[in-house]
């Protein structure tokens, strides 16, 4: 089935010109079977965060067991939420955290971004997370497809209600392009918005020609 059940457009895994990402069946088992390995040498502490991404974990064989197996460890489950996972929801009630990069806020352009119609249902199954523990919402900014007008006010009204945190970041498969001065007004007002909640990480890069400055001044204009 391959690492997801999305394409997304920034991917570099469905990329023809970069290495393959094989999956190996029983993948899951080998993880737990690490972890048993580290616990009965005592080589991992109680505070270790178990992190469970790179591709879509809910599609393989075993996720589930070993979402339930990582319990007892701060876990933080990337996934795009296109399938609900009880043990996801279980695990978010103890110590675990959702992460799902949205990158749309309308049902058009996820569908453009993530190559799947699934706007609706992945807002409901992350509605349905954030009812049991946080979810941090993640948007990669890309210049001339996700920085309408409609996607800001989409965006803002679904993080609003469910997400604890929100990480501004840029395609960073787009090696040498610098952010139009609507990309930067978009890139602006989101960070305007979620820095008055508190509740912003930017973890994009702003430093190619221009665009610290550019933006530095879109801000102080807000």
């Amino acid at each position: 089935n391959g690492a997801c059940n999305f394409r997304c457009i920034y991917c570099v895994l469905h990329d023809k010109n970069s290495p393959s990402c094989i999956m190996y069946a029983d993948h899951f088992s080998i993880f737990a079977d690490v972890l048993r390995c580290l616990e009965e040498e005592k080589l991992i502490h109680s505070d270790a965060v178990i992190r469970l991404s790179s591709g879509e974990f809910t599609i393989h064989k075993g996720a589930e067991e070993l979402i339930k197996r990582c319990e007892a460890y701060p876990l933080e489950l990337f996934t795009n939420s296109y399938i609900y996972s009880h043990a996801t929801a279980d695990a978010l009630k103890k110590s675990a955290m959702v992460f799902c990069s949205m990158d749309a806020g309308t049902a058009g352009t996820f569908k453009q971004v993530k190559g799947v119609d699934g706007y609706e249902r992945v807002s409901e199954n992350l509605r349905e997370y954030a009812k049991y523990g946080p979810v941090v919402l993640k948007y990669i900014l890309m210049d001339g497809v996700n920085d309408k007008p409609e996607d800001l006010d989409g965006f803002f009204a679904l993080a609003d209600e469910i997400a604890a945190r929100v990480v501004l970041n840029r395609d960073y498969t787009d090696l040498n392009h610098a952010f139009s001065d609507r990309a930067l007004r978009f890139a602006a007002k989101f960070i305007a918005h979620f820095r008055k909640q508190g509740k912003i990480d930017v973890a994009a890069s702003f430093a190619r020609p221009g665009e610290k400055e550019r933006l530095n001044n879109l801000l102080e204009e807000i």
